[in-house]
């Protein structure tokens, strides 16, 4: 028997086995993509919904996706969405300085990020400007007027700090004790004031601590001043003995500086979508409103005017009480969020990446939510993950989401 004939009698065998092999690989892997799939996602979500589209928009999967649950921090990526389509996304916010001999005025813009280093920057401006001396420093914040936004607690908790016009470091101080017992700031851009001193007093000796200033509005105004005093201090001019006054900026004063943030409208985004900042999402909120005193409730107007928009046919049965997720009378729909992701998708780099995916997450007790974008073959797969249940199951369903078989 030839070489040739022992070829021939062979191959139909091998060229059926391997056919076999490919079959049954093709079928374990349509049954984890499929049904086993599914079958896990379901048991994984007790209440709650999950959506993922492809690279063009066509829904993979979706399980109760037109119901309504909690959405928590995941709302900070509409409240973005409305700020760069109503402010645009190069808006600055501004803070003015009026003076008159040794007067300095500061009127509050409302500016989210008004923090130390951007302090820093004014008091050099200032300086520039010829001022030298300041013997009384008064304090405008009539810009937004006192509010209270749901969900939000009367707590020393970080989350809870309150919105203002004349805010600064998001209306928190970060302060410690060293071993030896001396108070320190923790931050270090950021003097220590005297509100930091009264407020560390608790503090034991080895720990640090981040206080918000919400129980008191009249202690975060304090709190501006005391900061803009030290660091004006720190930069050369004379602020000995020098006074704090509250109120609208007096008749006679002259605008000797009108600054404006060293950030964008993108980088404070950043800032909200990336650290999951409340008080920027409500203060972003709040400058939605076109008349002064900036307030809730037309600023939530303007606001869910817009989100209908956006939401386009979907927009029906949203609730929408404050921009940050705080509330838990937020509601949102999976679908409604696809809606949004997919017009959001051209700043997806704005959200935090988790295992090369870009994510929002959403968490109050019982809430654990996720929204975003997962890289596919062809560009970026928007999901959603809504959970309103005992169980944090999202890790896992985003971890079946990754590995989806089409």
């Amino acid at each position: 028997m030839s070489m040739m004939s022992i070829s021939l009698k062979k191959r139909p065998t091998t060229a059926l086995i391997s056919l076999l092999f490919c079959s049954l690989l093709l079928l374990g892997q349509e049954a984890w993509g499929g049904e086993r799939q599914k079958k896990e996602l379901r048991e994984l979500i007790q209440k709650g919904s999950v959506l993922l589209a492809d690279e063009q928009g066509r829904i993979l999967y979706a399980y109760r996706e037109k119901e309504f649950f909690v959405p928590a921090s995941i709302v900070k990526i509409l409240t973005a969405q409305i700020a760069l389509e109503l402010l645009g996304p190069k808006h600055r916010f501004h803070t003015r300085f009026y003076a008159t001999g040794n007067r300095l005025w500061i009127q509050g813009g409302g500016d989210p990020f008004l923090v130390s280093e951007e302090i820093r920057l004014i008091a050099q401006e200032l300086k520039a400007r010829g001022l030298t001396r300041v013997r009384e420093l008064g304090l405008d914040d009539s810009l937004i007027a006192l509010i209270e936004v749901p969900g939000l607690a009367a707590s020393l908790n970080p989350y809870d700090a309150l919105n203002g016009a004349l805010v600064v470091n998001f209306n928190s101080l970060f302060v410690g004790r060293d071993q030896q017992g001396r108070l320190y700031s923790a931050e270090p851009q950021t003097p220590l004031t005297p509100l930091g001193q009264e407020r560390g007093t608790p503090l034991k000796a080895g720990f640090t601590d981040r206080i918000n200033l919400t129980l008191d509005p009249a202690e975060s105004l304090r709190y501006s001043g005391e900061l803009f005093l030290a660091i004006l201090a720190q930069e050369g001019l004379d602020t000995k003995q020098a006074k704090l006054r509250f109120g609208p900026v007096p008749q006679g004063l002259r605008q000797v500086l009108d600054h404006q943030s060293s950030r964008d409208l993108t980088e404070v985004l950043k800032g909200l979508l990336r650290f999951s900042n409340n008080f920027i999402a409500n203060q972003l909120l709040l400058s939605l409103d076109q008349q002064p005193p900036l307030e809730m409730r037309p600023a939530l107007r303007r606001y869910r005017k817009k989100a209908q928009e956006i939401l386009g046919p979907w927009a029906s049965g949203a609730v929408l009480e404050e921009g940050s997720g705080l509330s838990r009378g937020n509601r949102v729909s999976a679908r409604q969020m696809l809606t949004l992701l997919q017009r959001f998708q051209e700043h997806a780099g704005l959200l935090s990446k988790k295992h090369q995916t870009l994510l929002k997450s959403g968490t109050l007790s019982g809430v654990y939510n996720y929204a975003g974008y997962i890289q596919g073959p062809q560009g970026l797969r928007p999901f959603v993950i809504l959970l309103n249940q005992k169980q944090n199951q999202r890790d896992r369903i985003l971890t079946l989401l990754q590995h989806w078989e089409d």
